[in-house]
């Protein structure tokens, strides 16, 4: 596997902690080709999940297969959470500019 998708395995491994299943609990999920050995592969970089099995754990963590292979400095968030974050900011520099008037 190519050094640009070693980051897939993590996410695979953090969507199915997230859904709280075990190896083998997930691995039934692409049943019944799937063992918990191929799901260890996975989170390992051992091995990259075939398209269809990319699309279910995409599925499953509620994201894009695009995303699951985006490299991990290109994050996207939605509209709304970068709304939140510019008031945020804004907010710590108003009370910035507070404390240094002080």
């Amino acid at each position: 596997m190519t050094d640009d998708l070693k980051h897939v395995g993590f996410r695979i491994k953090l969507i199915r902690k997230q859904l709280g299943l075990t190896m083998e609990e997930f691995s039934k999920k692409f049943s019944p080709s799937a063992d918990k050995s191929n799901v260890s592969r996975w989170e390992k970089n051992k091995a990259l999940p075939s398209n269809e099995r990319l699309s279910k754990i995409a599925e499953l963590g509620n994201t894009t297969v695009e995303e699951l292979l985006k490299p991990p400095n290109e994050i996207t968030i939605s509209s709304e959470e970068y709304n939140r974050l510019k008031s945020i900011e804004q907010k710590y520099n108003e009370i910035k500019l507070l404390i240094e008037r002080s």
